[in-house]
């Protein structure tokens, strides 16, 4: 035996897809402006690509890597919001230094992106 439809009132599907889930608002072009972001592991590959989004979205982005010819030419490529610090995962010492050194030009850290290794 077939199940009836029941005739819904339009009203009661707004906000919904058809798949029955809530619609989400369009993607903000800029949803990290003004976060500051570091990304180890920066300076190519899967960082780079990283880099170069966070940058489109708004964020300050440090790229931390050990690539310094990569890392500067990545930074100076994406403008003033982009910048490069030398840091060895592996180092204790280098780690401290991005952290403060981030924190001191930016006066915080939202988002730490462990891409390196």
């Amino acid at each position: 035996m077939p199940v009836p439809v029941l005739p819904v009132p339009e009203k009661a599907l707004q906000g919904f897809h058809l798949t029955g889930r809530p619609e989400s608002p369009a993607p903000s072009p800029r949803r990290l402006e003004g976060k500051v972001t570091i990304v180890t592991g920066g300076a190519r590959g899967i960082g780079e690509a990283t880099v170069r989004l966070f940058a489109k979205h708004g964020a300050k982005v440090v790229i931390a890597d050990v690539e310094d010819t990569l890392g500067d030419a990545l930074a100076s490529s994406l403008g003033p919001s982009v910048t490069y610090v030398h840091c060895d995962v592996s180092s204790e010492e280098d780690v401290e230094n991005l952290v403060n050194s981030t924190v001191s030009r930016y006066g915080r850290l939202d988002v730490l992106l462990n891409n390196a290794g």
